[in-house]
């Protein structure tokens, strides 16, 4: 038998020939646990790319955009990680998954990055990448907290520098299907970079996605990047430290900052206040913040 070498074709296999996954309530569970993954990277993603870090970015995804509990993106990382075992173990993939991380209700600290690391990732997309498209991706989303997803959609009518304000999911006057419009005022970092790219452009291009095909290219190219600045390249697995983080760091830096938790809720365009609340863990500054208060 050939090597299985795709995503889809690693599903259809694994409902073909494993038990559990071929009858009854395991079969339905299973199937709508492996189509979130599918939903989002498609069919002909290949095996090796579905790494820890990959799958994390994934699991973010879910509790961000899609709003599961952390019981939920267990389950569908679970359905992942046994559909690419199985083929392993069936001989008909030499690809065998890292151990995913699961997710543990309440506890641990998101990763962000500090400053200095984020100037470094934005001077090496420049020079010797030559990525300037990246630095700038860098930029609006480490000042602007945004998702991949919503600045690669982002349109040109969708920035008004006038009034310093960036419309996520369209502008409240244009229909759109966005069920979580919201406008975040512009960093003063991101005005020469959206101001440069506006400039003579047609108000329905994207802001950014027009040079990026997908996300995945995104993650990718910056990886190569955050490797290149040796950020953490300590990690002995799959290094934590993905794209998603940005978004994490803006978080954290408002935190440590103290702004308030429901403000920093509209700025992120989170539907719980239980997800931004993970950015009130204690970090060594705010706790030094803290004691100076008093």
């Amino acid at each position: 038998m050939s090597d299985i070498r795709t995503w889809g074709s690693a599903v259809d296999y694994t409902f073909r020939t494993y038990d559990k996954w071929r009858r009854g309530g395991g079969a339905q569970a299973a199937r709508i646990n492996t189509n979130h993954f599918t939903n989002e990277y498609g069919r002909s993603i290949k095996l090796s790319n579905i790494s820890r870090s990959l799958v994390s970015e994934f699991q973010t995804y879910l509790e961000e955009e899609k709003c599961h509990k952390d019981s939920t993106i267990n389950r569908v990382t679970s359905a992942i990680s046994q559909c690419l075992k199985w083929c392993h173990l069936e001989g008909v993939s030499s690809y065998f998954p890292p151990k995913f991380q699961r997710r543990e209700e309440g506890e641990g600290v998101e990763l962000f990055f500090q400053r200095n690391e984020v100037e470094r990732l934005i001077r090496a997309s420049r020079d010797p990448f030559g990525r300037d498209d990246l630095a700038d991706l860098i930029i609006f989303s480490v000042f602007m907290g945004t998702r991949v997803s919503e600045t690669l959609k982002m349109k040109v009518r969708d920035v008004d520098l006038g009034r310093k304000l960036v419309h996520i999911g369209g502008r409240p006057d244009v229909q759109t299907k966005a069920k979580n419009h919201r406008a975040i005022p512009i960093h003063d970092r991101c005005i020469q970079v959206l101001s440069s790219r506006l400039e003579g452009t047609d108000p329905q291009m994207s802001v950014f996605g027009e040079e990026w095909s997908s996300r995945f290219m995104v993650s990718k190219t910056f990886n190569k990047i955050r490797n290149y600045c040796g950020i953490g390249t300590d990690y002995h697995e799959d290094n934590p430290y993905h794209w998603h983080v940005l978004r994490h760091t803006y978080g954290t830096w408002h935190a440590e900052a103290g702004t308030p938790m429901r403000t920093l809720m509209k700025l992120m365009g989170h539907k719980r206040i239980d997800t931004t609340l993970r950015y009130a863990k204690a970090t060594d500054e705010s706790l030094k913040k803290a004691q100076a208060a008093i």
